[in-house]
């Protein structure tokens, strides 16, 4: 399964590499998300190139580093974080304007690391009360974006997306479904 989701994703970015007319752009996104169970708030960075295979049409392969915060107050802070790598597809659903709103859908890769043991999201799932976290999941995104033209340069993205998270390592096997919220500039060339 892991082998499958690593070459389809490495496929997907790379048919940015053909020359085609259309625009690049490289830019970086602030994002957050709620997780399933109520218990955590994660926020990150994300790093993306996007490339314009048609005019209605843009892939964007991304990495994101994200920082996870527990709303529970503990003693002890969970030290975790979650790196983050995918390509998303955008599909506009207007030409070529100053502000454009696309449809998103896409898959990444996952990898999410504990040191300090699991806060009380993970105990609920696992049925755990402290251990290590090291696994690895796969995700599917799907949600609405919006593309604003501040110059012919510069852009500016919102996406509100669901992504169906699914750990497939071991036997704690679980899935959950988290809201994300994006927010981003791009520089165009």
């Amino acid at each position: 399964m892991k082998k499958i989701f690593l070459i389809l994703l490495l496929s997907l970015s790379g048919m940015t590499m053909f020359a085609q007319k259309g625009m690049n752009g490289i830019g970086i996104n602030l994002d957050g998300y709620y997780n399933g169970c109520g218990e955590s708030f994660n926020f990150g960075l994300d790093l993306k190139y996007q490339y314009n295979i048609y005019s209605r049409g843009r892939i964007e392969p991304f990495v994101s580093y994200m920082f996870i915060t527990s709303f529970q107050a503990s003693d002890e802070d969970d030290d975790e974080t979650d790196f983050i790598a995918g390509v998303n597809y955008h599909q506009f659903l207007n030409n070529v304007t100053r502000t454009r709103p696309y449809i998103i859908v896409g898959m990444a890769y996952g990898h999410l690391l504990s040191t300090k043991g699991y806060n009380d999201y993970y105990s609920k799932i696992f049925n755990n009360e402290k251990a290590n976290l090291n696994t690895n999941a796969a995700i599917v995104r799907a949600g609405i974006g919006l593309d604003h033209r501040i110059s012919h340069k510069l852009s500016f993205q919102a996406e509100l997306t669901a992504s169906f998270v699914y750990n497939f390592d071991g036997e704690d096997e679980y899935t959950y479904l988290a809201p994300q919220l994006k927010i981003g500039l791009t520089y165009n060339f």
